[in-house]
């Protein structure tokens, strides 16, 4: 699952973070991660657990100088493609649940948020979760 996948990941970054002196680990998670899921409540779990693991890394890593966050998107995906082509309705009815009227762009909206992450501009932020959700989920 993601989670151990990112602990992988982590794990083998973190040598190479600290021989260059620092630099940015950036997890994805998903809207499941910020308020559970009815229908798959282990993925919930686990993207929960993403943001708890990058909780505790950018306090972990702080020392060498390496800031640790994730991004939460609401965005077209692969899977939501193949989702709406199940049930044409979706996109509407998650658009209409959004105040900016849609979902994300991956390329045009998620990956500038990401970009900003891994960048020098954000070099004070760790243990953040970014979520670019058109404002759905401003109350969280």
């Amino acid at each position: 699952m993601s989670l151990r996948g990112a602990y992988h990941c982590a794990r083998a970054g973190l040598p190479a973070l600290r021989r260059v002196g620092g630099g940015r680990f950036i997890l994805m998670t998903s809207p499941a991660g910020m308020e559970g899921s009815r229908m798959l409540p282990a993925y919930g779990i686990v993207k929960a657990g993403l943001r708890g693991f990058a909780k505790s890394l950018a306090r972990e890593w702080a020392p060498y100088g390496v800031t640790v966050n994730v991004v939460s998107p609401l965005a077209e995906t692969p899977a939501m493609t193949a989702a709406a082509e199940q049930d044409p309705g979706l996109r509407p009815r998650l658009a209409r649940r959004v105040p900016l009227g849609r979902l994300g762009d991956p390329e045009r909206d998620i990956g500038p948020a990401v970009v900003f992450l891994a960048g020098d501009g954000a070099g004070y932020v760790t243990g953040q979760t970014l979520v670019v959700d058109g404002g759905r989920f401003m109350l969280l």
